[in-house]
């Protein structure tokens, strides 16, 4: 059941709960949706209309830290499809994450900001692939499989000598 009502004043929301019986609690839910990252402080203060022997529990504190939102194929099975025998994609990783429990270590290098591509080659031969044109350094990592925990390594690369910060890969597509 239910009992009492909130409002929003600001950055304040009081909340109106009636008469609560000796011993009885009550919870408060507050749902808060953030545009931006950082932390939020929220604080919430029991005050009563009768005298309390003990105000030094009427007061909780937490912090909640908000992270940037990751890009939608930051997991593998939501990995941005691409299409056809030559062109480009763009596309950022900021925000995304290393996923658990046993996404590898691209090019053997920990990081932890991946995102996922998915492509079928039209035909068999060679394919190369760059990441020529980022504006930061980047790994790159081809496998095959359908399974983030079952995939198997076919090439990587991490700072091209071309490419300088960037990288390249080449390998034969079946």
């Amino acid at each position: 059941s239910s009992q009492g009502n909130c409002s929003q004043a600001g950055g304040t929301v009081p909340c109106k709960l009636g008469t609560l019986n000796n011993g009885a609690a009550a919870t408060i839910t507050i749902v808060v949706i953030p545009n931006t990252p950082g932390i939020i402080i929220n604080t919430a203060t029991a005050i009563a209309n009768e005298s309390d022997p003990n105000t030094g529990d009427n007061t909780a504190t937490a912090e909640t830290t908000v992270n940037a939102a990751g890009p939608p194929n930051d997991n593998f099975a939501n990995a941005q499809v691409i299409t056809g025998s030559i062109g480009s994609v763009t596309g950022s990783n900021v925000g995304a994450t290393k996923e658990p429990p046993c996404e590898p270590n691209h090019y053997s290098i920990p990081g932890g900001a991946s995102v996922w591509y998915r492509w079928t080659a039209p035909v068999s031969g060679n394919a190369t692939l760059d990441t020529f044109g980022s504006d930061f350094d980047t790994v790159l990592a081809v496998y095959t499989g359908n399974n983030l925990c079952g995939l198997t390594h076919v090439a990587s690369n991490d700072d091209d000598p071309i490419g300088g910060l960037q990288s390249r890969v080449s390998f034969n597509a079946v």
